[in-house]
């Protein structure tokens, strides 16, 4: 498991600069703006839409508790400093990057080649607004979740019978 520090350590270092980034577009009325961020409201945030908890009332349809919860922690640490958040950010998408060597190395059974795998996750720029854009966390908080379930499923097979990528990715639907 020691080649699995080299795609999390790429994660953490392409995502350095983007600390000193402020707040941008919705992070102003999720976060800067937005006065039911407190712990007195945390059975809101499970029971109500994304956007009915900011002052855009609208109805969307989106249920993220997790990301809710997750910037009343940052709040609670970092106040309205945005360095905490984008650091927040950058762990979060370094935990993907090692849940992602994990599920790679379990379904391809080969160190290197998982490490490679999971190095171009690290660094692919189809992460780069989910990291660098503080709102935008709600995908760095799926991941781990999903690629711990099948990381789980593929190790629940059973020795030497792990299943193929197709068959752990269509067993989801």
């Amino acid at each position: 498991m020691k080649r699995g520090w080299l795609p999390v350590s790429l994660a953490v270092l392409a995502y350095l600069n983007s600390l000193g980034n402020g707040f941008v577009w919705d992070d102003h009325v999720q976060i800067m703006g937005n006065p039911v961020l407190r712990w007195s409201n945390l059975g809101a945030f499970f029971t109500k839409d994304v956007w009915q908890l900011t002052s855009i009332p609208l109805l969307t349809g989106y249920y993220r508790p997790l990301f809710w919860v997750s910037f009343l922690v940052d709040r609670s640490l970092w106040g309205l400093d945005a360095f905490g958040y984008h650091l927040t950010n950058v762990i979060l998408h370094a935990a993907a990057t090692f849940v992602s060597f994990m599920l790679f190395n379990r379904i391809l059974g080969a160190q290197r080649v998982a490490t490679f795998a999971s190095v171009l996750f690290a660094l692919h720029p189809v992460h780069s607004e989910a990291v660098s854009f503080v709102s935008a966390r709600v995908f760095l908080l799926t991941f781990p979740f999903v690629g711990i379930s099948l990381w789980a499923y593929a190790r629940a097979s059973g020795p030497g019978e792990t299943p193929s990528p197709g068959r752990l990715l269509f067993s989801l639907a």
